[in-house]
């Protein structure tokens, strides 16, 4: 985590001496990941849509956001590290919701977006829209049903392939 203000910093400054920084601002949106208003601002908009998505919604699978300064940061309850690895908690979220967990792989499939609390799994990097609906869909049953010896990865993956 802490190399990724060097790289912003340093991708700003190649902006600056190129000429690109008022080029790259107007040209791309802050949902392009290479445009400068991603860099700049795609953390904090994140993190300001963990707030109030949290805040609405309520759900049992998310984190609960405890405080935010105006997404800067944001403080989250945490619990123990998911015990498994990436590709069986990614599997295990595509059986549990009928594969709709693939809109974001980013989010599904790194362990360190989730957290166990209470024997239940909760996931605290839940600023991307796209994956809203899905974890209201199926908050409850992934809450309930989320198996921490789940290993049976080959067919689900080999299934979200296919579709």
């Amino acid at each position: 985590m802490p190399i990724y203000p060097i790289i912003f910093w340093r991708d700003a400054r190649l902006f600056y001496q190129r000429g690109l920084l008022v080029q790259t601002w107007k040209k791309y949106g802050p949902d392009v990941k290479a445009g400068l208003k991603w860099k700049l601002l795609g953390g904090i908009a994140s993190n300001w849509n963990e707030r109030t998505f949290y805040k609405k919604s309520k759900l049992k699978i998310l984190a609960p956001t405890v405080f935010s300064f105006f997404g800067l940061v944001n403080i989250q309850k945490t619990g123990d590290k998911v015990p498994m690895e990436p590709k069986d908690v990614y599997c295990q979220f595509l059986d549990l919701t009928n594969l709709e967990a693939g809109v974001s792989t980013h989010t599904f499939y790194n362990n360190g977006h989730f957290f166990v609390i209470d024997g239940h799994i909760v996931i605290v990097d839940y600023g991307n829209p796209r994956i809203h609906p899905v974890l209201v869909k199926y908050d409850d049953k992934i809450y309930e049903e989320f198996n921490f010896f789940y290993s049976k990865w080959s067919d689900a993956y080999k299934r979200q392939l296919i579709h």
